[in-house]
C-alpha cells in the first residue's frame, strides 16, 4: 500500500482547482479528507497530490465553420447609412443602385449669320434683286457688264474690286449656287457654255479669296433661256437696255428656298 497510487480527497480537490468548470462542493470535500486521514493514518500510505484525471481525455474534434459566419462586413451597408436618422430626422431615399446621369457637354449653337441677298443688292449700284412671281427675292444680280467684257469670261478689275465687298457677306451661306445668263445674241449653246465659263470665274475666285468651301460654291450656265427683260422690242427691233439686264450673274441661296 505504501507505494499506491489512491485517489484521494485531496486528489480530487486538486482536480477541483484545475478544472474550475466542474461542480464541486465544500461539505463534501471536508468529509472526503477526514476519511482520507483516518486511512492514511491506519495504513501509513502516502498520499499523491497531483491532479489525476477521473475522466478519460476528449477526442479533438474538428469543427468547420463556414467562410462567410467568419466574415463581418467591415462598415453598414451603404443603404443603412443612407437611411440612418440624424437628430431624428430621416433622409430622403437614396437609391445608390441607380446609375448617376450621363454627363453631356453643350453644345453651343454657332451657326453663321443667314445671308440677306436684299439687303447686299442695296450696298451696290452694280446690283439688283431678281423677284420670283410670288413676287419674293429669290436671287441676286451682278450684271455681267460690270464683271467682264463682252464675249469674255476673265474677271474685270472693277468686278473684283465689288467680289472683294461682297465675300464677306457670302461666306455665311452653307449652300451658294452661282449661276452665268446671256442675252439672246449668238446661238444657244454658245450662250450656255459662255454663261458656265462665266459663273466658274465667279466660283473659282470666291473658293479663293474667301472662306467660302468647294462644296458650298456650285457654278451653272444657263445662257439666254431665263432673261428678266425682253431682248427685242415689240416692233422685233433691237432692245440693249433688256439685253443689258439679261448679261448677268446671279447668286441663289439653294438652302432658303
Amino acid at each position: 500500500m505504501n507505494n499506491a497510487r489512491t485517489f484521494t480527497a485531496l486528489s480530487l480537490i486538486a482536480l477541483a482547482g484545475a478544472a474550475t468548470a466542474l461542480p464541486f462542493d465544500a461539505t463534501d470535500a471536508a468529509e472526503a479528507l477526514q476519511r482520507e486521514t483516518a486511512i492514511l493514518e491506519a495504513t501509513g500510505a502516502t498520499p499523491s497530490t497531483e491532479p489525476v484525471a477521473i475522466f478519460p481525455a476528449m477526442p479533438e474534434v474538428e469543427i468547420a465553420v463556414p467562410q462567410e459566419e467568419l466574415t463581418l462586413p467591415a462598415t453598414q451597408a451603404i443603404e443603412e447609412v443612407a437611411a440612418a436618422a440624424v437628430n431624428d430626422i430621416t433622409p430622403p431615399a437614396i437609391d445608390v443602385a441607380a446609375q448617376a446621369p450621363e454627363t453631356v457637354a453643350p453644345v453651343l449653337d454657332v451657326a453663321p449669320p443667314a445671308v440677306d441677298l436684299v439687303a447686299l443688292a442695296e450696298t451696290h449700284d452694280a446690283l439688283a434683286v431678281r423677284k420670283g412671281e410670288d413676287g419674293e427675292a429669290d436671287a441676286m444680280m451682278m450684271l455681267s457688264d460690270v464683271l467682264f467684257s463682252f464675249g469674255d469670261d476673265r474677271l474685270e478689275p472693277a468686278a473684283v474690286s465689288l467680289l472683294e465687298e461682297l465675300a464677306p457677306e457670302l461666306e455665311g451661306a452653307t449652300a451658294l449656287q452661282i449661276a452665268g445668263h446671256t442675252d439672246a445674241i449668238g446661238d444657244e449653246v454658245s450662250n450656255q457654255e459662255l454663261g458656265l465659263r462665266r459663273a466658274n470665274a465667279v466660283r473659282d475666285w470666291l473658293i479663293a479669296n474667301s472662306a467660302l468651301s468647294a462644296d458650298v460654291v456650285t457654278a451653272t450656265g444657263i445662257g439666254e433661256v431665263d432673261p428678266v427683260a425682253d431682248n427685242l422690242r415689240a416692233d422685233g427691233s433691237d432692245n440693249p437696255e433688256g439685253r443689258a439686264l439679261n448679261r448677268r450673274v446671279e447668286f441663289l441661296l439653294p438652302d432658303a428656298g
